[in-house]
């Protein structure tokens, strides 16, 4: 089983959101998706600079993350993954689907084990 990560920035609720959908996939091409995730969630973002700082600061090339970010190169992936997310009818994060259904259960561990199995 893997996990597939689609991003539904709500650019309406925090400004960032799609800025930061873009700096998780450029720190995805360097393998370090899920670090800046960690340090996003528990670190929060103030503005774009402080986000790439962020960013930065999760990858072995910095230059390149920022340079990715700043010309679009993983724009029209997120956008395709918000298609994604309205076509299944997503309207928050995070949704969760397994084996393509959604799931309305609760987020813990007891939970998702069930739901698995």
């Amino acid at each position: 089983m893997g996990i597939a990560v689609r991003h539904l920035p709500l650019a309406d609720v925090h400004e960032l959101s799609l800025p930061a959908a873009e700096a998780l996939e450029a720190a995805g091409a360097q393998g370090e998706f899920f670090a800046l995730l960690d340090r996003l969630t528990r670190t929060g973002l103030s503005d774009r600079a402080n986000l790439l700082a962020t960013a930065s600061g999760v990858v072995a090339d910095p230059e390149r993350l920022r340079l990715e970010v700043s010309n679009g190169r993983y724009r029209e992936k997120v956008v395709e993954h918000i298609r994604q997310a309205t076509a299944s009818g997503a309207r928050a994060i995070p949704a969760l689907y397994i084996n393509a259904a959604p799931y309305d259960g609760r987020l813990d561990v007891d939970g998702l084990t069930r739901a698995l199995r």
